[in-house]
């Protein structure tokens, strides 16, 4: 089985589940208790901390706490911000069910939610940035890279806008950047910044959130204060290591990975430009790429592929029980481009001899399904 859903998850490395196994098996001890052997596995969640700060770029005094992934993380940062109804919170159209479904509770409540549009070229309209932004605006939220098209927002740029205009602090989820682009948080500029291990190939479970310097956060969790007193409960241990292990394994291939992949990226969509078509994007990852064949519903198609060997994705995870899609109505595509969508996402696990052989299965798949389609009109 060969496996192009990689936006959803990834492999785990082997480095992370050796490390992991340890954790479980031997350095069991929870890290709150007082003997030896406790407060040296509290050193050891320090030590993971420590590798994450220093990928990230961040400097002293900035902070990092571990959750259960980006949506705890997400939901944690945005209701912390969300202090005062009257002050302004502006969201982008394309992000994650994570932010964008707070988003709405969060005005369903009464608070002063506004969505900021995105461009045909699926990043933030900063014109309508521009409009939005207020003295009032307290909060911006925005996609470093979309989970859904790979468009890359140019944070830095956003952000300093942003702070030129307001005083507003500044979310962004980048879940599909981390490990996949270099990062680094203090060139941004953000306040606070999110990731996820199980999406550059450590363990399901496990995240967490950058914190700028002198940024305060109110908890999401209340209990026994462990997490700098930011996230309370027992640590995932095994999680966390093998999160900081998964980050030592791929920090050295940032680089090469992007280039083999947008390799293989280039090949697929000029190979599917012939029978349908590839989105393309000014500034796009390439490890993230949707294709739209007319005349066929992705679902079906999805399980064709599936039969034939290969796994793929028709939108976030998150929400792929969904038929709509904002994020792609957003850049332009129209309901029948986005009924025959799928979205085909790599890691450094893929080939390009599976992308040719892929591109072969799915062309004969399209053709099967139209052919029989056309048949029974």
């Amino acid at each position: 089985m060969i496996f192009f859903d990689n936006a959803s998850t990834t492999k785990i490395c082997d480095d992370s589940l050796a490390i992991m196994n340890y954790y479980a098996s031997e350095k069991f001890f929870n890290p709150s208790a007082l003997y030896k052997e406790s407060l040296n596995v509290n050193n050891d969640i320090n030590a993971a901390r420590d590798v994450v700060l220093n990928a990230m770029g961040a400097v002293r005094g900035d902070k990092f706490v571990f959750t259960s992934g980006a949506t705890e993380a997400n939901n944690t940062i945005i209701r912390s911000c969300a202090r005062n109804k009257n002050s302004k919170m502006l969201f982008s159209m394309g992000e994650h069910p994570s932010v964008y479904n707070v988003a709405l509770d969060l005005q369903s409540q009464g608070y002063n939610v506004e969505f900021i549009n995105l461009n045909r070229q699926g990043t933030l309209d900063l014109r309508d940035l521009e409009r939005k932004l207020d003295s009032d605006t307290c909060f911006v939220s925005f996609m470093h890279v979309s989970n859904e098209t790979g468009a890359i927002n140019d944070v830095k740029k956003i952000t300093t806008f942003i702070k030129s205009k307001s005083r507003a602090l500044v979310h962004c989820d980048g879940v599909q950047a981390f490990m996949k682009l270099n990062v680094n948080v203090t060139n941004l500029g953000v306040d606070f910044y999110t990731i996820s291990a199980h999406k550059f190939h450590g363990p399901k479970g496990v995240g967490g959130y950058f914190v700028k310097n002198g940024i305060n956060v109110k908890p999401f969790l209340i209990g026994g204060g462990q997490e700098q007193n930011l996230r309370s409960g027992t640590e995932n241990v095994p999680g966390i290591v093998g999160m900081a292990k998964a980050i030592e394994y791929m920090t050295p291939k940032i680089k090469s990975n992007y280039e083999n992949i947008r390799q293989l990226s280039d090949y697929l969509c000029n190979a599917v430009n012939k029978f349908g078509y590839a989105l393309s994007l000014d500034q796009k990852s390439p490890y993230i790429n949707v294709l739209s064949f007319e005349g066929v519903r992705a679902e079906t198609l999805l399980h064709m592929l599936e039969d034939k060997g290969y796994l793929v994705g028709n939108g976030s995870a998150c929400s792929s029980k969904h038929r709509d899609n904002r994020v792609l109505n957003a850049v332009g595509l129209s309901g029948i481009e986005i009924e025959g969508s799928i979205r085909v996402s790599f890691s450094d696990c893929n080939t390009l001899s599976e992308v040719k052989e892929f591109i072969e299965i799915c062309s004969g798949c399209v053709k099967e399904y139209l052919n029989k389609t056309n048949g029974e009109k």
